[in-house]
């Protein structure tokens, strides 16, 4: 290597060895204090950069001084002059600090697409030289400052800057911030690094014939003597190594192959455009072809595998954004170092070592004579639930667990995942149902089958410490059956002895119950000025704490048996651990407490373990030891919610309530080894003031509490009362709102403030995922997949401003058409049209506004469908309920909650659709008990009060019941008729027109009524086609759905169908378009490849004679007659009528698509590089295209050369 210091050189030799060190890729460190001008600007023509270059480094040429002490750099040197230095890729790192406080906006955007994202061997080289981290002014988030101001429209701008120029920033380790004020008042995060996506790529630190075959031989010929436990277990580790053995030989290196494959390919075709091919050479090119899809698609499937990306069904296959997600995921999981009693540690053994010591302490249970629960009772399961639990395992049970299991997640220490067990389940499953059969009767599993790794998954941005991540288990495929089997058990019988208290995985209740039950008891609060505490209980390492042996006694008090508890205590005795730190595993250990978060049974479990504090809270109440709040006139007593390891306690400001709180929960960290952290706990206080708060904080009851009864927990050591926390902390008395189950309670949802969370939620998201990465078909997979989704939890419990639906349909927006909220781009389509149904012409993307709407609607159907769960009680409470209200509802006042006066006036947002609620819930008639005569809509298609008004009005059961409008006699139902007086005759005529309508009606004894959504085929709720049913404002063509059903073809790439979409409109970028919008001169708008008439879309593809020289090549080559030079669609109409049906029709279709969008590539190519192929060898990959497409989607035997040559010949032969 040459040296990099030059400090005495001839003037005439300078050039010289500059030209060489440039050939030769270097970077000069020092270089000559005299560089000649010539010499400094061929480095910036080469890309190169003057690292730490000395003062007087001066280009001459370009008139500006550059070093490191020039404070001055960015203010003084004129826009051209930093312009043209950025373009030719020149950068010093010295420039960073004023650069970014001085230097115009236009030019640090420069920066960020020049400087920083230059070419590969120059970020490589820059690296090598001691390249700094850039420094900046700007901070991109509040928690990088502090002690200083800052300003929130220069983080937005900083922020949209890195989003332009596609960065991503590496994260800090060690330290959060990079300066400090020497008195330590203030101190800020400067220096960053950022990198754009490829430099990461570039540097980041399957289905194959035979494999059934290979997988079923294999297993055949292992032959294991044993139980089936070591059988199975044994199989599965010689079958990996095989697999291994089989993946090198059969797959080798998948990039070299596509490229010796692609280069024979290359060879051939340009022999055979000189001499000709012999038979032999096109069947060699033929396999190779072959070869060369088969390492592409086996290259896609594990670059999808690695990215994790759920979303991508379709769309985007081996791009940019594949990589660029398997690239951050391994930063995001990558621990570079951490501290260990102050030290920095980043030698890799050593954090491997540390971690495995820290994590086996923590899954040690510390031995000790733990206090019993004792006379506390707890509802049991049944004798028959029992029984079903234990009895043996179906093979229809095992195959449903073995398909419940997600095949794409990360695979457990046996190297499989359900993907592959779903694949080879034929061959494998005698031997898994074996295995199962000896569980169930001796309960015991070998040594070895219950393994499992542990990733640590960081919680906070910069990690420091493994309290900074969260332990998740992979679990080893054969245990996770048999865990997925009991957990499907557990979860048919946990209703039975779960209180209603506890909101989590249990048949109707979902999560979003107690964020509606919190905010109706804020509410509450706030209405009634009763004074009122809330305390948020923060579990430290909930799963991880629980004690194995109080959770035996918990399912004994719970009625389970014998031999059910003896299978849990094995499956949880019998794991081993070891822990994956940067995809390498430490040594083993036995863990001897906690649960496994990853296992499917760990969340029914700690259920279990939660039920004794909703046991020792309750029997506190009974005791009045503890008082809660009382709703409503009805004074429903609720104390807490429990959602898994989020708790959340209510009750009546007093210092007696405060230290049960502290009593209750010491006991059962006693009991269960989990200790509630008060430092992040929080205790909440309305209509009480901050003193008060403070005062009830720290008190302690000034009398000894005594209940009626024994005491709930008994025996122990650690109980006494100076166990129990004096007093929370400053940091728990904390203000509402505040965040419960990830969605701010007790916040006004009028207020912008309120949805900030799902605001910045979207940012973050679409600052991971860059534009430029994905197609417009990938942006529309992700927006309806991952983008609209994102809200769908606040949507499901608050009703959006319009302000915040616009602004999230502006997000939307911008990130379909490749911008941000800041960088506006061409919507080339309007939003409304954008989130029509595809068969109406748009896209599918869901309307915000509508979607909110739909999801609140299901509250109004669950109001009606859910008599018995807590949420459903505390409305009852509250706001008095009657049948008839629950389904009309009423003026409810001022005094009901905003969530409740949305949830009633839903059919008021939609103008369309009016009553689209009560519209759509009917009433199936049982015995009419429970069955509104008058109100509901149960015979016909409205209430029986708007359609016999008059008899309404006369009625003296105006709000009577079904069962009270009649009598059975001898079986038979008869009505009976009340009327204030007596009707005349033209109402006699109404009443047996009304009469003869209930004929249709045949009321049943003993059959309760029932409700039915009317926009649903099986009676139900479903927001998917209710929505849909919303959506409908006008019943479209049908040659208008036909179009599009067209235009949304499944055979050809995403991408190209969102193409045709647009083309399909005219909204694609021709100049025509162009001109109309001001972006081009009307003397630039001649066809790019006729250059005689007008560039629009029906001239550029179905009247320039360019174009159409392709199409009609087409009809040559399918041997069908050419048709007329039609508009758009009816070209397309015509050019789809020419095949009649079947296969051949679809392929013909593939070819109008595959025809397209050549041309319009085609187009772009000779306008971008001014320079293309002849329209021959765009029929050429015309061909190429289609038959990909084809063979991918339609006919995997398709063969090329007959595609080429005989496409309909070639297909009725394969199918012959």
């Amino acid at each position: 290597m040459l040296a990099a210091c030059v400090p005495h050189l001839a003037a005439r030799a300078r050039v010289v060895y500059l030209q060489l060190v440039l050939q030769r890729g270097l970077v000069l460190q020092h270089f000559t204090t005299r560089a000649l001008a010539g010499s400094s600007q061929l480095m910036l023509q080469q890309g190169l950069c003057s690292l730490c270059s000395s003062r007087d480094f001066v280009a001459r040429s370009l008139a500006f001084h550059c070093s490191c002490t020039s404070g001055k750099f960015a203010a003084n040197a004129p826009t051209g002059t930093l312009q043209l230095i950025l373009e030719q890729g020149f950068c010093s790192s010295c420039l960073s600090k004023n650069f970014a406080a001085h230097a115009p906006t236009r030019i640090l955007q420069l920066v960020g697409t020049l400087i920083l994202t230059p070419f590969i061997p120059l970020f490589t080289w820059m690296w090598k030289c001691h390249f700094k981290p850039a420094t900046f002014t700007k901070m991109r988030d509040k928690e990088e400052r502090r002690g200083r101001y800052t300003d929130v429209v220069d983080m937005r701008g900083f922020n949209d800057f890195i989003l332009d120029a596609s960065l991503e920033e590496i994260p800090m380790v060690g330290r959060k911030f990079t300066w400090y004020k020497s008195d330590g008042t203030a101190m800020s995060k400067l220096d960053r690094f950022l990198f754009s996506t490829e430099f990461l790529i570039n540097f980041p630190n399957l289905i194959q014939r035979g494999f059934d075959a290979f997988v079923r031989d294999k297993w055949s010929s292992f032959e294991i003597d044993g139980w089936g436990c070591y059988k199975l277990k044994e199989k599965l580790k010689m079958l990996k190594k095989e697999l291994k053995a089989w993946n090198k030989e059969v797959f080798g290196v998948i990039d070299r192959n596509m490229d010796a494959a692609r280069e024979e390919i290359k060879q051939l075709d340009e022999k055979e455009e000189n001499e000709g091919l012999t038979s032999m050479e096109i069947d060699k090119r033929k396999e190779n072809f072959h070869k060369f899809m088969e390492w592409s698609k086996a290259k896609d499937n594990i670059l999808f595998q690695k990215s994790r990306q759920r979303w991508l069904k379709e769309g985007d296959a081996n791009t940019k954004f594949f990589h660029g997600c398997i690239v951050n995921r391994r930063k995001q999981n990558e621990i570079i170092g951490l501290y260990n009693n102050g030290e920095w540690i980043e030698d890799a053994d050593e954090v491997k070592e540390l971690a495995r010591n820290y994590f086996k302490d923590k899954f040690e249970e510390e031995k000790w004579d733990r206090p019993s629960l004792g006379d506390l009772q707890f509802k049991k399961i049944s004798e028959a639930e029992n029984n079903f639990l234990i009895s043996k395992f179906s093979t229809e049970e095992i195959d449903e667990a073995v398909w419940g299991c997600n095949g794409a997640k990360s695979l457990g220490p046996d190297g499989f995942n359900f993907n592959f067990i779903k694949k080879v389940w034929p061959v494998i499953k005698e031997d898994v149902y074996a295995f199962l059969a000896e569980f169930h009767e001796n309960g015991k599993l070998v040594k070895g089958s219950n393994t499992s790794f542990i990733v640590l998954i960081r919680k906070k941005e910069n990690p420091q410490s493994f309290g900074d991540y969260r332990p998740i288990s992979l679990i080893g495929s054969m245990y996770k059956i048999i865990s997925k089997i009991l957990a499907n058990r557990l979860r048919r019988v946990m209703d039975s002895v779960i209180s209603p208290n506890q909101t989590t995985f249990i048949g109707e209740r979902q999560i979003i119950d107690g964020i509606v039950i919190t905010n109706e008891i804020i509410h509450e609060a706030k209405q009634s000025k009763k004074p009122t505490l809330v305390f948020k209980a923060d579990f430290e390492k909930a799963y991880d704490s629980v004690n194995w042996e109080f959770l035996d006694k918990m399912m004994e008090k719970l009625g389970f048996s014998t031999k059910w508890r003896a299978w849990i205590k094995e499956c949880l005795s019998s794991a081993s651990v070891s822990l994956l730190i940067n995809g390498s595993p430490t040594k083993e250990f036995i863990a001897s407490k906690g649960l496994r978060q990853g296992d499917p049974l760990a969340p029914f479990l700690f259920l279990m373990v939660a039920k004794a504090l909703n046991g020792l809270i309750t029997k506190a109440a009974e005791e009045r030891l503890f008082e809660g709040v009382a709703i409503g006139e009805m004074k429903l007593n609720i104390t807490h919610l429990q959602f898994a390891d989020d708790s959340i306690l209510f009750c009546e400001a007093s210092a007696k309530n405060v230290w049960m709180i502290k009593c209750i929960l010491r006991s059962f960290e006693l009991l269960s080894s989990l200790k509630v952290n008060f430092h992040k706990s929080a205790l909440y206080g309305f209509n009480v003031g901050k003193g008060e708060l403070l005062a009830l904080a720290v008190s302690r009851p000034r009398t000894q509490i005594r209940g009626r009864g024994k005491p709930a927990v008994a025996g122990g050591k650690g109980g006494g009362s100076r166990a129990v926390p004096a007093a929370f902390s400053a940091k728990e008395r904390g203000s509402a709102p505040f965040k419960y189950l990830g969605v701010l309670v007790g916040a006004n949802p009028r207020k912008i403030s309120t949805w900030k969370p799902v605001i910045d939620c979207l940012r973050k998201k679409l600052s991971l995922w860059r534009c430029n990465s994905l197609s417009f078909g990938g942006r529309i997979t992700l927006l309806n997949s991952v983008l609209s989704c994102i809200p769908v939890y606040y949507f499901s419990s608050i009703k959006a401003p319009k302000q915040v639906l616009n602004l999230i349909s502006l997000i939307q927006c911008r990130f379909l058409w490749g911008g941000n909220e800041e960088n506006k781009r061409i919507s080339w389509v309007s939003w409304d049209r954008v989130c029509r149904s595809r068969r109406e012409g748009g896209i599918g993307v869901k309307d915000v506004g509508l979607f909110n709407l739909t999801l609140l609607g299901k509250w109004r159907w669950r109001l009606l469908q859910e008599r018995g769960t807590l949420w459903r009680k505390v409305m009852e409470a509250k706001y008095k309920l009657t049948l008839k209200h629950e389904w009309e509802g009423q003026e409810w006042g001022g005094r009901c909650s905003p969530w409740w006066r949305d949830l009633w006036n839903l059919d008021r947002n939609i103008e369309s659709r009016r009553n689209w609620v009560k519209e759509g819930m009917l009433k199936s008639v049982g015995d009419g008990s429970d069955t509104l005569f008058w109100h509901n809509i149960w015979v016909g298609e409205m209430p029986l009060k708007e359609k016999y008004n008059r008899l309404f009005e006369i009625s003296l059961d105006k709000e009577a019941v079904i069962a009270k409008m009649g009598n059975w006699n001898q079986g038979v139902w008869e009505w009976t008729w009340k009327w204030r007086r007596n009707l005349f005759a033209w109402e006699n005529e109404l009443l047996q027109e009304l009469i003869k309508e209930l004929q249709s009606i045949s009321l049943k004894q003993g059959q309760h009524d029932a409700w039915t959504w009317k926009y649903n085929q099986e009676g139900k709720y479903i927001v998917k086609t209710t929505y849909k049913h919303l959506c409908q404002q006008h019943t479209t063509g049908s040659t208008s759905g036909q179009r599009y059903d067209l235009v949304w073809n499944k055979n050809v790439p995403l991408k190209v169908s969102a193409f045709a979409w647009k083309l399909l409109q005219n909204r694609i970028p021709t100049k025509d378009n162009l001109t109309r919008r001001g972006l081009k001169g009307r003397d630039d708008d001649k066809c790019v490849l006729c250059g005689v008439e007008v560039e629009s879309v029906e001239h550029l593809f179905f009247k320039c004679e360019v174009s159409w020289s392709i199409w009609a090549s087409c009809y040559d080559w399918w041997n069908l007659k050419t048709v007329g030079q039609g508009k758009g669609w009816l070209h397309i109409e015509q050019h789809t009528g020419l095949v009649s049906r079947g296969l051949m029709k679809e392929m013909w279709i593939v070819i109008l698509f595959a025809t397209i969008w050549s041309i319009w590539l085609w187009r772009n190519q000779k306008i971008l590089k001014d320079e293309a192929d002849s329209w021959e060898r765009v029929l050429e990959l015309i061909k190429f295209r289609s038959f990909y497409w084809c063979k991918t989607t339609l006919c995997p035997d398709l063969m090329q050369d007959k595609w080429r040559s005989e496409p309909k010949e070639g297909h009725k032969r394969l199918q012959q």
